[in-house]
């Protein structure tokens, strides 16, 4: 935590406590320096940790901040900072929690990037080794009975990482914790943790474990040798979608230096895939370790204490962490929009277009915000001409306020939109049926593709853009999902405060999410979570066309950021799940109910496929070693009613889905 002003409490006791001064706030909790005393005098120096008061009313943080206490309490280890009393006082509860003599690994790295003097990587190695041992044991703690308590830190960051000038490395701040102690007091979507220090299930709002923890190790470690955030976007949402990416652009233009032995272990500790991680806090200490001694580095508490206290200056004020601060380390601050004064943009009603197509045509008048839609979902011709407020004609590619939107691949969906690949070939449209439209997908993600599906169906489109088999971005036709729309049903903006937010974004040429954000419409959370509905439910919709035609638009990009949350096999399951009712499901099996199921030689993981247990336990029956291996769509079915392993939807969208990803097949 930054160093701060003394600011004295308006009470300069609480119990047998004498505060002394305050050390840190967050939107949570405040943390002072204080005094236990006793008899004969008895003095004993605590960081004493207490509610914000306008929050102590409340009985969610009241819930948050006793299981916090709750959960410190039943953790003893030289890496984790120890919780010495816990009280109520006034109706006001308060921790006292041991007193570490030293600062955060987040003072730290903002005194070295100003002194431009880097962490020694002994130093590094030896702070996140430590760590890892404290989580390791948090990891692995269990209650009285032995029964485990399964706990995730889920706020692993520089700010609550506190190192002592004698040496040791203290892990705090266990507020957000999940674990089997503890009520789930996340809302949903809610993100929990601090931004720039997340890992992609987190962004996502997705269940986590252990593994999200490393993740976040994995950033500590990186941002101490390299001194620079990794994630920083211009706003935080950019810096979520890097997360979710797991763009390692900062680490590969500015590692080059780092051992082969410390880039493998940081490479895997920052897999997007938690299967690929490390799968223990100590397997990653232990890897750690190894890259130590293959440079020769002795991991050493001394060496570390020497250091800062040298950097320092053998400063004395506890820099102990308070729930919900969201710092960054060292290096540029990341650039927010202005949110103080709005600007006054003129208003949407102010702005009509009067469009004609390329023949001369006329296509009628719509305010500018309505041409935006239009165009964002290809509803008027790419060559239209157009002329503001009866001002000069000329096209849309031209016109002020739609320009930047017409020049963006991804809504540019009339003919010839994409009609070459890059190669300068035209794409090969093939014709497609309902229950053949989750296929194409897989194959996309299976083949690891960069490049553009572009779905039609009539007046229907989707534009799916690819990028390593990830779907990073889908652009739709349907006006009521767009992102303003959403907006709207959801009640976070009414009509003219969009209208004026999408003619400042025209303005400026940026992006309407970013206006939002400064604004303060919005929270960055929010705004991610809506983007991942988005892009979900035009999948899911598509799912619901009879038939039409598929065309592939190999290296196309979209331009756009990548929507947060689950990709891959994880997206089209869900989307599929969703977007395939009953009666779509029944229709889509019915010709194959007969058919003998069979595996195929292609190596895909069942897991991989986000199968829920039942739909897993079908699937698994019928490859090899299965219960149920060369039996017919029917009788699988029949047979997992029978033996209650799923019911009959599961047991059919499980063969579904191993049927459209490409896993199994039906016998010629």
């Amino acid at each position: 935590m930054a160093k701060m002003a003394v600011v004295r409490a308006s009470s300069n006791r609480i119990g047998d406590y004498v505060l002394l001064e305050r050390l840190g706030v967050g939107g949570m909790a405040e943390v002072f320096a204080a005094q236990r005393e006793g008899p004969y005098g008895f003095a004993k120096k605590v960081a004493l940790k207490r509610i914000l008061p306008g929050l102590a009313a409340d009985p969610r943080f009241v819930e948050m901040f006793c299981d916090e206490a709750r959960v410190s309490a039943a953790l003893s280890h030289p890496n984790i900072v120890q919780v010495v009393d816990f009280g109520e006082c006034g109706g006001e509860l308060f921790m006292a929690m041991e007193f570490v003599d030293g600062l955060t690994v987040a003072r730290l790295l903002r005194m070295s990037a100003s002194a431009k003097r880097p962490v020694p990587m002994a130093v590094a190695l030896y702070v996140v080794h430590e760590v890892l041992r404290g989580l390791d044991y948090a990891h692995e703690a269990r209650d009285e009975s032995g029964r485990p308590l399964r706990l995730v830190h889920r706020d692993v960051s520089p700010g609550n990482i506190l190192l002592g000038y004698s040496g040791e490395v203290k892990l705090s701040d266990f507020g957000i914790v999940r674990s089997e102690i503890v009520a789930r007091r996340t809302y949903p979507g809610e993100l929990k943790g601090k931004v720039g220090y997340m890992s992609p299930e987190q962004v996502a709002s997705l269940d986590v474990d252990r593994r999200s923890d490393l993740f976040t190790v994995g950033i500590v470690l990186t941002e101490l040798l390299l001194l620079r955030p990794l994630f920083q976007g211009k706003n935080e949402l950019e810096t979520l979608t890097k997360i979710n990416r797991v763009d390692l652009g900062v680490l590969d233009r500015h590692g080059h230096g780092l051992p082969r032995g410390v880039r493998a272990v940081i490479d895997r500790a920052l897999q997007r895939d938690p299967n690929r991680r490390f799968a223990s806090a100590a397997q990653f200490a232990d890897a750690l370790a190894h890259a130590a001694r293959a440079e020769g580095i002795a991991l050493n508490g001394e060496i570390m204490g020497s250091w800062i206290r040298d950097v320092t200056g053998r400063s004395t004020v506890l820099e102990a962490p308070a729930s919900g601060r969201g710092e960054r380390p060292a290096g540029p601050p990341a650039r927010r929009p202005e949110s103080g004064a709005r600007r006054a943009v003129p208003s949407a009603r102010d702005r009509s277009v009067a469009l004609r197509a390329a023949d001369g045509t006329s296509l009628g008048i719509v305010t500018l915000t309505e041409l935006m839609g239009r165009v964002a979902t290809g509803r008027v011709p790419l060559d239209a001409w157009g002329s503001l407020n009866g001002g000069p004609w000329g096209p849309l590619a031209q016109l002020p306020g739609v320009a930047h939107l017409h020049a963006r691949t991804a809504y540019r969906f009339g003919p010839g939109a994409s009609g070459a690949a890059s190669s300068g070939k035209p794409a090969r449209v093939t014709r497609y049926e309902q229950r053949l439209l989750p296929s194409y997908l897989y194959q996309a993600v299976r083949n690891r593709v960069t490049g553009t599906l572009v779905v039609r169906s009539g007046e229907r489109a989707r534009r799916i853009f690819f990028r390593d088999g990830e779907i990073v971005f889908v652009a739709s036709s349907d006006g009521a999902q767009l992102l303003g729309e959403l907006l709207l049903a959801d009640g976070a903006v009414g009509s003219g405060e969009l209208d004026d937010c999408l003619i400042e974004a025209a303005d400026a040429g940026c992006r309407l999410g970013e206006v939002l954000l400064a604004r303060g419409h919005v929270r960055a959370s929010s705004l991610a979570r809506l983007l991942s509905r988005q892009r979900e439910e035009r999948l899911t919709t598509m799912f619901a066309w009879s038939s039409g035609a598929v065309a592939f638009h190999p290296g196309e990009k979209s331009g756009e950021l990548p929507a947060p949350g689950p990709g891959g096999y994880a997206l089209v399951s869900a989307t599929v799940r969703a977007g395939f009712g009953d009666e779509a499901l029944g229709h889509a099996m019915a010709p194959l109910r007969n058919s003998k199921l069979v595996e195929t030689a292609r190596r895909l993981e069942p897991t991989s496929l986000a199968l829920t247990e039942p739909e897993l336990r079908c699937l698994r029956s019928v490859l090899p070693g299965g219960a149920h291996r060369g039996q017919t769509v029917r009788q699988v079915v029949d047979a997992c009613r029978r033996e209650r392993s799923c019911r009959g939807r599961e047991a059919l969208l499980a063969l579904f889905i191993g049927l459209s990803s490409g896993l199994i097949e039906v016998a010629p």
